[in-house]
């Protein structure tokens, strides 16, 4: 194995583990609101049940809001604001959606299966609480 190889596996495996650890934090968060209420799921109670620090936490997030939201969508590269703006049809909407889905589908390099999967995560105990009441 090359010296360049080893740097990208480990690379590859911090990367990993940071996203793992974004995951978990946001996954304690949803459950905790759900079963306590959003004002009770505390960062010291997302902390404890996630066995991270807070420094940790305030790595990943900025606040405790944007443990629940997820990570910001990337603005669109000049490419496809230029198609936005020059090569639209004659309906908006559709632009916009077309153009948002290109901008989400490239962030973090996650394919759309991964992406999917993660917003089925994220929702479910959303809908189990919802569908059961």
């Amino acid at each position: 194995m090359t010296t360049t190889e080893t740097v990208k596996t480990e690379l590859g495996l911090r990367e990993r583990k940071r996203a793992t650890t974004r995951a978990t934090l946001e996954r304690i968060a949803i459950e905790l609101a759900l079963e306590q209420g959003y004002e009770r799921a505390t960062v010291e109670a997302i902390c404890a049940a996630s066995m991270v620090s807070r420094r940790t936490f305030f790595n990943y997030f900025g606040t405790k809001e944007s443990a629940f939201i997820g990570p910001p969508t990337p603005d669109p590269d000049e490419r496809a604001t230029d198609a936005f703006v020059h090569r639209g049809s004659d309906n908006i909407v559709t632009d916009l959606a077309r153009g948002n889905s290109r901008v989400v589908g490239s962030h973090d390099g996650q394919d759309a299966r991964q992406r999917g999967s993660l917003r089925r995560d994220r929702l479910a105990p959303v809908r189990r609480r919802w569908t059961v009441q």
